[in-house]
């Protein structure tokens, strides 16, 4: 998954300079364009999780649902 789809999840739920904020916390050497792997995606699980306690890991679901299909409506 793209990191700036990852940011833009975030500056959903916190804005935009606080979300870049977290961000810069938990990957403090990401420069742009970069992708997301399933290990990063643990880093921030666990580095939401230490700033935000159990509030961070509900923001990580809402944020990681790189799984997920969006859902058809009506059919």
């Amino acid at each position: 998954m793209p990191f700036e789809r990852v940011h833009r999840g975030l500056s959903s739920i916190l804005g935009e300079a606080a979300a870049w904020v977290v961000l810069k916390q938990i990957f403090p050497a990401y420069k742009g364009g970069e992708r997301l792997d399933e290990e990063d995606f643990k880093v921030l699980k666990f580095g939401l999780a230490g700033l935000f306690g159990d509030a961070g890991v509900m923001l990580y679901g809402q944020v990681a649902k790189h799984d997920r299909r969006p859902r058809v409506r009506g059919r």
